[in-house]
């Protein structure tokens, strides 16, 4: 399971280590370990469709075992407790927190907790 057609990756970052907020349903929780994000880069024929990336990576975590602990939007008050830079690295992978859904998922192993 991958991108939907003709959809590519660009501008992709991994921190290693790093401590991040992950929305919830109700707040924002702080994980560690490695983050990946990247922003998507459209077909020059296609009009970009949220929907249809969002839809493709969902399926793609629900295949890997991911389990949805949140769809719903943040209120504009707990993001505006993250610092300036959380923000800013959030707003430049595929999740525009403000006024957006967010989907959280969590995968669970033996020997880890995948968020």
């Amino acid at each position: 399971v991958g991108a939907p057609a003709g959809y590519g990756v660009r501008d992709e970052k991994t921190m290693d280590l790093a401590a991040y907020p992950i929305w919830t349903g109700t707040g924002f929780q702080t994980v560690e370990g490695k983050v990946h994000m990247a922003s998507s880069a459209t077909p020059e024929d296609k009009t970009f469709s949220r929907l249809e990336v969002q839809r493709s990576l969902d399926e793609a975590v629900k295949a890997l075992g991911g389990v949805q602990i949140a769809n719903s939007e943040a209120p504009n008050p707990a993001i505006d407790e993250l610092p300036q830079t959380l923000r800013s690295d959030m707003n430049l992978g595929l999740m525009i927190i403000y006024g957006n859904p967010i989907s959280a998922y969590v995968i669970r192993r033996p020997d880890k907790t995948i968020w």
